[in-house]
């Protein structure tokens, strides 16, 4: 897979000639959409691929960068087809644009006969802008007596939240929710993308998943994601709910920290975690806990009620922004979840608040061997009406679904996109005008938005210029977890556009989308950046205009920054406020109740545990 290079020999010390390389063929490889992401190890940006006939140096790459001041350096390495696996990649040459931005690669290791992948590798520089666009044009490689020409690319900045391998502040943690700290300048070489001289506490992580995303009214980002200690793998295991939160619009970010420890040890875990904010600026972070071992929850988690036997649909809250969070959980499970029922769980994501102020997750119902005609497993909601004091669980719609999230449609219906078991490539899409108690099939059901069986996230936002949209992120692919889009509906979901594909590498394709302010996109993704062979949390934002036209700014274009109060354009406009209908709404006196000075007080809690004593 990887290019012969002549490493043994130049390890027992042995000269190697100088001698140019012989090539049959050589081709520049625009990728597609690769993100560079801050704080990545390596950003694969587009490719050589080289068919050398003996062995010597390569020759020469050279290309220009638009802003030049936008990569800090290029690395010309060794990979394989895809730019995915740079386990045993090896450095071949490297560069630091000019101040034009020209970059000239002279380059210094031998290659051996055969099929080669080399990646240039862009590291964004720190004073380059998160969602800034970057050109790489003029390019041309002479390498092996042959030369090749290639088309400009671009590429997007992005800024990797969590990278797998790296530490977590703990509850109780000084540092918890402080900002990564500076590199120093070094000649050494980083032992992991992030790693600086000043070491910070906390737990080390070997990956991060299941992201979800949130703009509050204050104009902060907050995310959170499972935590996942000793591996990728899903619950039951040793998990906890970690946060990260940016006040700059997703430019810089708070290292992550846990906001959910459900206690210690692998039969202790809480994660897949949902966050909203209510319409009283109350944060809440759902998440599922199980409090036993034996296999991937879903599975093991039986009937009934007790923490020792099926899992737990446990909440946090912040009345800070998301800087500090509630450690007494609320804990309704009794309240909402029925006998029978094996487990009850959160959309992934994140979820909403309609314009009369009910507090609206997605959710899940799984039933073990159900009675013959009921599906296994069926997406709905839970909600409260009075700001948290109490919740309701809503009914199952009639098809196997699985993770879900929802948005609120002009009508004041509920809509919910729902991954589908049954395995048919297409979203279950359903409607609900009583908040869960009964369902009917959208026209858009199961015929329009493709999947390749797994987590989507939807959106509706009110934008400068095109009013109220749907926006719709997943991997848009009926067989396979890649091709990363954002796809926009105008008409309240009944057609949608071709979309704006984000990043075209094979990942594990779960998302969460928000809006930044009445311009901008944000969302969290599992990208294809890895340590280790484990994943991370990556962050991208780009206009509107970009998700609506499918079409990339030009490189340069001017990225707005900071704060912008959604207190504004948080509910629908005027005119589809008009129209919600009482029935939707479901509008009573408790509504207008004040919102639950502690809501942990009357519902059964689990107080969070110190992390520091986890096995």
């Amino acid at each position: 897979m990887y290019p012969k290079l002549l490493i043994p020999l130049l390890a027992c010390g042995l000269t190697v000639s100088a001698a140019e390389l012989t090539a049959n063929s050589v081709e520049i490889i625009d990728p597609g959409p690769y993100p560079m992401m801050k704080r990545a190890q390596v950003n694969p940006v587009f490719a050589i691929k080289l068919d050398a006939k003996n062995t010597g140096t390569p020759g020469t790459l050279s290309f220009t960068v638009t802003p030049a001041n936008s990569i800090e350096k290029i690395t010309l390495r060794t990979g394989e087809e895809k730019g995915l696996d740079f386990k045993d990649s090896v450095e071949i040459g490297e560069a630091k644009p000019n101040s034009g931005g020209k970059v000239t690669i002279k380059c210094k290791e031998d290659l051996t006969d055969g099929e080669h992948w080399l990646w240039i590798d862009a590291t964004p520089s720190e004073k380059s802008q998160v969602g800034g666009v970057v050109e790489f044009g003029k390019i041309e490689a002479d390498m092996g007596g042959k030369k090749a020409k290639g088309k400009d690319i671009q590429q997007r900045i992005g800024y990797m939240v969590a990278l797998a391998g790296e530490k977590v502040a703990q509850v109780g943690d000084e540092n918890a929710g402080s900002k990564p700290p500076r590199k120093k300048k070094t000649t050494r070489k980083s032992k992991t993308a992030g790693d600086s001289e000043e070491e910070t506490t906390g737990r080390m992580c070997r990956a991060f998943r299941i992201p979800g995303l949130t703009t509050t009214a204050k104009g902060t980002l907050v995310g959170c994601f499972d935590a996942r200690y000793g591996h990728e793998g899903d619950l039951c295991a040793d998990i906890d709910v970690a946060v990260v939160r940016s006040t700059d619009g997703g430019q810089t970010w708070t290292t992550p920290y846990v906001a959910m420890d459900a206690g210690p040890g692998s039969n202790n875990g809480c994660g897949d975690p949902c966050i909203l904010e209510d319409s009283k600026g109350r944060l809440w972070l759902q998440s599922l806990a199980a409090h036993f071992g034996g296999g991937a929850v879903l599975g093991v988690s039986k009937a009934g009620q007790g923490e020792d036997i099926t899992g737990q649909w446990i909440m946090t809250y912040s009345d800070d922004d998301g800087k500090t969070w509630a450690t007494e959980f609320v804990n309704p499970t009794k309240e909402i979840k029925k006998d029978e029922w094996t487990c009850i769980l959160a959309g992934p994501g994140r979820g909403i608040v309609t314009r009369k102020g009910v507090i609206v997750f997605p959710a899940q119902i799984w039933w073990n061997n159900p009675p013959q005609g009921t599906q296994r497993c069926r997406s709905t909601i839970c909600y409260s009406k009075d700001n948290g004091k109490t919740w309701t669980y809503g009914e199952g719609i009639p098809h196997s679904t699985s993770e879900c999230q929802v948005v609120e449609l002009r009508d004041g219906s509920i809509m919910i996109n729902a991954r589908n078991e049954a395995r048919s490539g297409k979203r279950v899409v359903y409607v609900t005008k009583d908040l869960g108690k009964t369902w009917e099939p959208h026209e858009t059901n199961l015929n329009t938005l493709d999947e390749p069986t797994c987590q989507a996230s939807i959106l509706s936002a009110k934008v400068k210029s095109y009013n109220r949209i749907l926006l719709f992120s997943n991997p848009k692919n009926t067989k396979a977890r890649d091709c990363m889009t954002v796809r926009v509906s105008r008409d309240d979901g009944k057609t949608w556009s071709d979309g704006y594909e984000y990043d075209r590498r094979p990942c594990a394709g779960y998302s969460c989308l928000t809006q930044i302010d009445d311009q901008n996109i944000g969302v969290f993704y599992e990208t294809a950046h890895r340590v280790n062979g484990c994943r991370g949390i990556g962050f991208l934002r780009f206009p509107v205009k970009t998700a609506v036209t499918g079409k990339t700014e030009p490189a340069g274009t001017k990225v707005t920054t900071g704060k912008t109060s959604l207190k504004a354009h948080r509910a629908d406009d005027d005119e589809a406020s008009d129209e919600a209908s009482d029935e939707a709404s479901d509008d009573d006196s408790e509504d207008d109740e004040d919102a639950a000075t502690a809501p942990g007080q009357n519902k059964s809690s689990i107080r969070q545990k110190k992390s520091h004593s986890k096995a």
